[in-house]
């Protein structure tokens, strides 16, 4: 979001293959995978937009105040859909997942348990 270049730091490449062969993404500031569907917008309406902007689409986006809720609302919709009852979430397996991939907070720029800055256990 402060247009930082944090390939050195967040060795996300492998990860970001992934995202765009599942053709689904969920970005909340502009500079994620998928939000090139709305690149444009990102350009004119987020701060640094002109340098943060991500220029790959995917065929599903979604974008909210924060990715991970976003990522929330796409794993809960299945189950919303049928009908069922959502399982307890298992989002605290999820962050450690991903940290272990290699993937960062953005905004700290650390390998840990935060999203968007915030520290995982005492805010979500």
């Amino acid at each position: 979001m402060k247009a930082r270049d944090l390939c050195d730091i967040c060795k996300v490449s492998p990860v970001d293959e992934v995202l765009i062969q599942a053709k689904k993404s969920v970005g909340d500031a502009g500079n994620e995978i998928g939000m090139g569907k709305v690149h444009q917008r990102v350009v004119n309406g987020i701060a640094n937009g002109r340098h943060i902007a991500n220029t790959v689409a995917t065929d599903h986006l979604i974008t909210s105040g924060v990715s991970n809720w976003g990522g929330s609302a796409l794993v809960a919709a299945p189950a919303i859909l049928n009908q069922c009852p959502v399982h307890s979430p298992h989002e605290e397996d999820q962050l450690k997942c991903i940290v272990g991939l290699g993937v960062c907070d953005g905004i700290l720029q650390k390998r840990e348990m935060s999203v968007n800055g915030q520290p995982f256990h005492l805010v979500h």
